[in-house]
């Protein structure tokens, strides 16, 4: 290939594909390379910023969808840190600057660090002045999700839920005064009780969004509450919701038995508490608080009664990270809505 058409393609990236695939579309190696590039998880390709750091390999985790649910970013940090793990790489992360979960407006600002300590003493800035560097992609997840997100978004085995627990005890390190907090508060509310944990998730899921799970009534938990209770395993109820009307139905049925944190975002109707929060002038930073005290409060219940919502989630992964299982376990499904409610729309009408 001769100087000038070198240089053109060069300058044309697009075409300059187009060219070798027609040029290679024979060879089976180039053809097994081009279809693995965004499903296998083993393909890594290193980044280099400069010349520090060369004795490492950084995972940098960039998460940057600013209305993603709290549990949703985390959990999609866990299933990165899986490939982190396996590489032996030292993770750097970074949450979606605006998050729903962060006061600070800055574009360069990181709420990760709101919330968690890098797990190296190397920050942010040491990513674009390192010699190894790879950036977190997709489908690394794929490592610990075989390809397939064991069926949908919201549905894990129990042996991902235990790999996941793993990771999330060895990298995830909430900043000391968070934890303090949050512990001596879930100390207190259980008591050494036996306590059955129910996470009912309301406010948006009772719009019935397409792709997200449908909302199943407290009526319907109440059933499942009964029977747990009738095993004579349990004192007290810990709810964990975002539905200030779930409060007052479950405090009519179980009275003195049911616990909850009374200082906590809630609302009774189909807008989720981030978002009526975000145009509101209470703390995002706060509601990041609560939300995290929720999800390792149900960690440390007895058992749990659930839905498929990232708080309960990542409540197993939590408990399975302290080589824990629940006495009771029941998670509540009638699968995911098929229709064309779509939650952007309405995200949109909200702005």
């Amino acid at each position: 290939m001769n100087k000038v058409i070198r240089e053109f393609l060069d300058s044309h990236p697009k075409l300059d594909y187009i060219q070798r695939v027609i040029r290679y579309y024979r060879n089976s190696e180039f053809r097994e390379d081009v279809l693995a590039w965004h499903d296998n998880p083993g393909i890594i390709k290193i980044d280099s910023y400069g010349n520090k750091n060369s004795d490492i390999i950084i995972y940098y985790i960039e998460i940057d969808n600013p209305k993603s649910g709290f549990f949703a970013v985390y959990k999609n940090l866990l299933e990165h840190l899986v490939f982190a793990d396996r590489y032996n790489m030292i993770p750097l992360v970074k949450f979606p600057s605006g998050w729903l979960y962060s006061d600070d407006i800055r574009e360069d600002s990181n709420p990760f660090e709101e919330y968690f300590i890098q797990y190296s003493n190397l920050s942010i800035d040491d990513v674009f002045v390192s010699q190894n560097v790879v950036k977190a992609c997709y489908y690394h997840k794929n490592l610990v999700n075989d390809g397939e997100n064991n069926g949908t978004y919201y549905v894990d085995t129990d042996e991902k839920l235990k790999i996941l627990g793993n990771i999330n005890s060895k990298y995830i390190k909430l900043i000391p005064r968070i934890e303090e907090e949050i512990n001596e508060q879930v100390k207190s509310i259980i008591n050494e009780k036996k306590v059955l944990g129910v996470h009912i998730r309301g406010t948006d899921y009772k719009k019935m969004f397409n792709g997200h799970p449908t909302y199943i009534t407290p009526d319907e938990y109440a059933l499942e509450v009964n029977k747990a209770f009738d095993s004579g395993l349990y004192e007290a109820i810990f709810l964990a919701t975002d539905d200030s009307s779930v409060i007052e139905k479950f405090s009519e049925l179980y009275g003195e038995k049911l616990l909850f944190y009374k200082d906590v975002s809630r609302s009774d109707g189909e807008v989720s508490v981030s978002m009526i929060n975000q145009n509101s002038k209470n703390s995002k930073h706060m509601l990041g608080v609560e939300v995290i005290r929720d999800m390792v409060t149900l960690s440390h219940c007895n058992g749990i009664i659930g839905n498929l919502s990232m708080v309960c989630t990542c409540a197993q992964i939590a408990k399975y990270g302290r080589n824990e299982v629940y006495d009771t376990k029941v998670i509540l499904s009638k699968g995911l809505n098929q229709n064309n409610n779509q939650l952007t729309s309405f995200e949109k009408s909200l702005s």
